[in-house]
């Protein structure tokens, strides 16, 4: 398998939340700003205000939208705290999110386009070309490698791909980016 070398912390952590984010971490990625706002508040009922500003600050965080599972698997102090935002006081609508299963990915969509997030397939050169350089200037192992990706694909506003694009684009940097011969890599 193409990501053999990733840890299993690295890949139970991929595009999930693994602990409650921090008061900063909320602040950073979860904090409506106005246009955030407007947009939440323009959704008729409450899950769906919530579950949008939910989706809105995931995507931001990690880098992908919610699974079909949607809110469940987001810490509750996610929840809580975009609620407050909202004026939303029963937290437990946003199990009601994504009834209509189009919900979501409608809210996706809206959320991809006024952020300006990218596919991956859009970016894939860019990150490619990255994950070449690293190789180049830094003896990084193939995990670190894969982290660093994970972060640029963040910063950088592009959607991760599944974990076993992203790990094979990686190796295959190495290959690309090294002009010594490879080292035994963990």
């Amino acid at each position: 398998m193409a990501q053999e070398y990733l840890s299993a912390a690295q890949g139970d952590r991929y595009g999930r939340f693994v602990a409650d984010p921090t008061p900063e971490e909320l602040e950073k990625f979860f904090f409506l700003d106005a246009a955030a706002l407007k947009e939440a508040r323009d959704k008729r009922r409450f899950h769906n205000r919530l579950g949008w500003s939910i989706q809105w600050g995931t995507v931001r965080m990690l880098g992908t939208f919610l699974t079909d599972s949607g809110p469940a698997d987001v810490p509750q102090v996610v929840v809580e705290y975009v609620a407050e935002q909202l004026g939303i006081a029963d937290v437990s609508v946003a199990k009601l999110y994504g009834d209509r299963p189009q919900t979501p990915y409608e809210h996706a969509s809206k959320i991809r386009t006024m952020l300006g997030y990218r596919e991956f397939s859009a970016a894939e050169d860019e990150v490619a070309t990255f994950i070449a350089s690293r190789v180049r200037k830094s003896r990084d192992s193939r995990r670190e490698l894969f982290d660093r990706a994970v972060l640029w694909l963040i910063e950088h506003r592009v959607l991760l791909p599944g974990i076993t694009t992203l790990s094979r684009l990686v190796t295959g940097g190495l290959f690309a980016g090294r002009r010594t011969p490879l080292r035994r890599w963990n």
